[in-house]
């Protein structure tokens, strides 16, 4: 018997990690001939439904509330209980999570989390949990095009972290290309190959990688001085290649910036079996 998944996805902004990553997981969901429903507008064409919500009862669930025995929620982590009232709920931990939210959660629930690299301020502990991975690294869009001594300056985007009275890049001079969202990925794309360097406070973003495999020196500008940059490669490991953990790491994001893409084709296809094993785990659940 297979099951049938609601991704409860808080919003649809195409150029947010957490909200891609759940959509992405509704898709390839969709396209391996599952049921799927979301909570709101599917990012992605995708055979896909969308759960009604009314403002006192919250979503309906309609025709699920006689398969409910099949239904499994997939929640992201920074929401509370169970509010789709499922009998089956996974937890997906895309970011840090809050004590007080983890204690509204069942005993019962199945966790899962996308990288280790949130663990260090966490109360529970990712090692006793499952991975799953569904990162949509738009290889169409970035790529190197071969600029070549034609690439000049810095770049940056205002992500998380980013500081208030910030110095460490202002003083290069550097292009703020937040406004990328106005004009697209492939304006994004563009820019990246037109500069030397990609900048970030943001250590957790698929941004850093979009920037390396577009041939930018990406560097970490403020590294956690209690992390190496070997363990910081452990923990985040699609940043394994062509990121430069602090300046002093530059030489690594040098030497293994043509391996990004090969690279990240090959976590795609890692991604591929951890969505089998997510599948296949609930399939014996509810059977």
């Amino acid at each position: 018997m297979d099951p049938i998944f609601i991704i409860y996805t808080p919003g649809s902004r195409r150029y947010t990690g957490g909200h891609v990553v759940l959509h992405v997981l509704a898709k390839r969901l969709a396209e391996s001939g599952f049921e799927v429903w979301t909570t709101t507008e599917p990012m992605y064409p995708c055979k896909v439904s969308v759960l009604e919500k009314k403002e006192e009862e919250g979503y309906i669930l309609g025709e699920l509330e006689n398969k409910l025995d099949r239904v499994v929620a997939v929640y992201p982590e920074q929401i509370e209980g169970n509010p789709l009232g499922t009998k089956h709920v996974a937890r997906w931990i895309l970011y840090y999570t809050k004590k007080e939210i983890e204690l509204t959660w069942s005993k019962t629930d199945e966790i899962y989390f996308l990288t280790y690299g949130f663990s260090k301020k966490m109360s529970i502990k990712l090692k006793d949990y499952k991975r799953l991975e569904t990162f949509d690294f738009k290889h169409d869009i970035f790529f190197n095009k071969g600029y070549g001594a034609k690439r000049q300056g810095y770049c940056y985007l205002r992500k998380k972290g980013f500081p208030e009275e910030e110095k460490l890049i202002s003083e290069t001079g550097a292009t703020d290309l937040t406004s990328f969202t106005e004009k697209g990925f492939e304006y994004l794309a563009e820019e990246f190959n037109k500069h030397e360097y990609y900048l970030s406070y943001d250590h957790a973003t698929f941004y850093i990688t979009a920037a390396a495999m577009c041939g930018c020196r990406v560097v970490i500008v403020n590294p956690d001085p209690t992390l190496t940059p070997e363990e910081f490669r452990v923990q985040f490991p699609t940043q394994k290649y062509g990121v430069a953990y602090g300046w002093m790491d530059l030489k690594h994001a040098d030497m293994t910036r043509d391996m990004v893409i090969p690279y990240t084709r090959e976590l795609a296809k890692m991604q591929e079996k951890l969505l089998r094993k997510f599948v296949e785990n609930w399939r014996l659940k509810i059977s």
